[in-house]
């Protein structure tokens, strides 16, 4: 408690605190929603409906940080919006680019190229698969531009709409017996709701500064910033790779059904993380974006005090689903999903490392750790992909690749977090 009261006496750590509470309201009632739908889903859709769910779900997040080559975690950094609109216009032309691109080859051969990875039942929705994508880049952008303008309610509101969105486009459509359409239609209203919230207050802005929209800057921009596409764009493919990987693998290993239950199992427990930990994470990327990295002692102060909420905020969830997961998931999702609350139970080890991490990865950005970051997340992505090897070699049944999968990532994140206060330490 003291700790609470002592950065309630700052200034700066009051305005994290108060920005960290407008996202986290709004995190907390979409997440409210998000698990109150998920026992309805369940009941809705089977297992194999699921199973295709993250598949469509995993290509979406591995493919949409493509569209904008991750220039759009720098907006928040720029001192004026000058340079910061140059980047946004910049980002949002190759995200419409890039789409078009995508389309044309799915369209053109959507069967072989999702037949290459095991997913040729999601051929039929290739034009979903594209709409989700550009949607999913496109609330990123606008969120980091909402984050540089410090624009919390709206984000919190969208956060809000998403959840409720996609949870009732879900469940009407499946109970119209539309599936799986039904599920991937609710996944990409899901994906883009708030567009349109986040575009009325971004576009106004690009207008305001359009006479200094130019080529110049633009490219005199994207070149400061370089290093993001050189490293972050590979850390954030290889981190997507990463935390869609089990599904992947499941689907290539054990089939759609089982991919199913390790699917819900990964959603139940992304809600936090997603939620949670992300809105928390634009709160304190806003903050120590404003301080700078030329004052690290105030970074390491303010990262300290959030390790600690957060790892409050877990602590509990956490051992309820080491304890009692498979009951929980029976009870709540229906009989069988018994295998889901197994999963649950093994991931929990390493959801709490996982979610005390989520938001202070931001640190790397700040002081442009790029590389630091792109090796953090080749050693993830490196360790997954050596577990499933050895796994699918050796022939390992679902939950001991789930055990070996949980064990390697809980390790990980343990080395993040320590990085993470030995890179601000080493700039005092």
């Amino acid at each position: 408690m003291s700790k609470f009261k002592k950065l309630l006496g700052s200034k700066n750590g009051h305005e994290l605190l108060k920005n960290m509470a407008i996202l986290v309201a709004g995190a907390g009632s979409a997440q409210i929603i998000g698990l109150a739908a998920i026992p309805f889903i369940t009941r809705i859709y089977g297992p194999a409906d699921m199973g295709l769910l993250s598949a469509f779900l995993s290509l979406t997040l591995i493919v949409a940080p493509l569209l904008t080559l991750r220039y759009s975690v720098a907006l928040p950094l720029p001192k004026t919006d000058r340079m910061a609109a140059n980047i946004l216009a910049t980002t949002l032309l190759t995200s419409f680019a890039g789409i078009l691109i995508i389309t044309l080859a799915l369209g053109i051969w959507s069967e072989p190229l999702l037949k290459f990875f095991n997913m040729e039942a999601l051929a039929p929705f290739w034009w979903l698969l594209c709409m989700s994508i550009l949607a999913t880049s496109l609330y990123e952008t606008l969120s980091f531009w909402a984050t540089r303008k410090k624009h919390f309610v709206a984000i919190a509101r969208t956060k809000f709409t998403q959840t409720l969105s996609g949870s009732l486009t879900k469940i009407l459509l499946g109970l119209l017996s539309i599936k799986p359409l039904g599920l991937l239609t609710g996944q990409l209203v899901q994906q883009g709701g708030g567009l349109l919230s986040l575009g009325s207050s971004a576009f106004p802005d690009l207008k305001k500064n359009r006479k200094y929209l130019k080529k110049r800057r633009a490219l005199l921009a994207l070149r400061h910033y370089a290093d993001i596409p050189i490293y972050r764009l590979p850390s954030q493919l290889l981190l997507m790779l990463s935390i869609q990987g089990p599904a992947l693998f499941f689907s290539y290993k054990f089939g759609p059904a089982e991919t199913g239950q390790l699917g819900l199992a990964l959603t139940a427990l992304a809600i936090p993380i997603n939620l949670l930990g992300a809105t928390a994470g634009n709160a304190y990327f806003a903050e120590i974006s404003r301080i700078g990295k030329r004052d690290p002692a105030r970074i390491l102060s303010l990262t300290t005090r959030v390790a600690a909420m957060m790892s409050a905020i877990a602590i509990l969830p956490c051992l309820v689903l080491a304890v009692a997961g498979p009951q929980l998931f029976e009870l709540v999702f229906g009989s069988s999903w018994h295998d889901a609350g197994m999963f649950s139970r093994y991931l929990s080890i390493y959801l709490f490392v996982q979610f005390v991490a989520a938001p202070l990865v931001n640190v790397f950005t700040v002081f442009s750790e790029q590389k630091k970051f792109f090796l953090i997340n080749l050693t993830r992505a490196s360790l997954m992909c050596l577990g499933f090897y050895v796994s699918d070699i050796i022939d390992l049944e679902p939950k001991e690749v789930v055990i070996i999968y949980s064990a390697t990532l809980t390790a990980h994140y343990s080395l993040v977090i320590f990085s993470i206060f030995h890179t601000i330490i080493s700039k005092k």
